[in-house]
């Protein structure tokens, strides 16, 4: 078994150096993807899709880790996704025109490890914060 922690590091390292073919190569072609708005599946276009989805739309785009959990295989991701919108964002609903807008979303990802490959990559996101954050819906009334 590998270093599980220092492969999600890693992993975090080549998104925040905007480095595609170091991110891609984490993640086993077979490896099962899903993330909010309906995606979901295997295989590298789709891994490659997902990749381009949000460094197309965000750029200086960063992520910032809070929390890294550990148990065997198993991880599991706290961390905040910053950047701003001055791209893209090839929504599966739909592309959305650049905002100009800067965003820090919290996320969650559940993921599975084995040798020094993703195999399953589960990605959480409230996704009424980005379109809020995006000014997209109104902000929500406060209670």
């Amino acid at each position: 078994m590998g270093d599980t922690k220092g492969i999600v590091e890693r992993n975090i390292e080549s998104w925040n150096a905007h480095d595609k073919t170091a991110w891609t190569r984490d993640i086993a072609d077979a490896g099962e993807l899903t993330a909010p708005g309906g995606i979901s599946g295997s295989g590298r276009e789709l891994r490659d899709m997902l990749y381009s989805l949000w460094t197309d739309a965000f750029p200086d785009n960063e992520i910032k880790p809070k929390v890294i959990v550990v148990d065997g295989e198993n991880a599991v991701l706290e961390a905040t996704f910053e950047g701003t919108h001055t791209g893209v964002l090839n929504a599966p609903t739909g592309p959305i025109q650049p905002t100009r807008k800067h965003v820090k979303v919290p996320f969650v990802s559940v993921s599975k490890i084995r040798g020094d490959k993703f195999t399953s990559l589960h990605l959480m996101f409230d996704q009424v914060e980005l379109m809020t954050q995006l000014g997209l819906m109104p902000v929500p009334a406060k209670v």
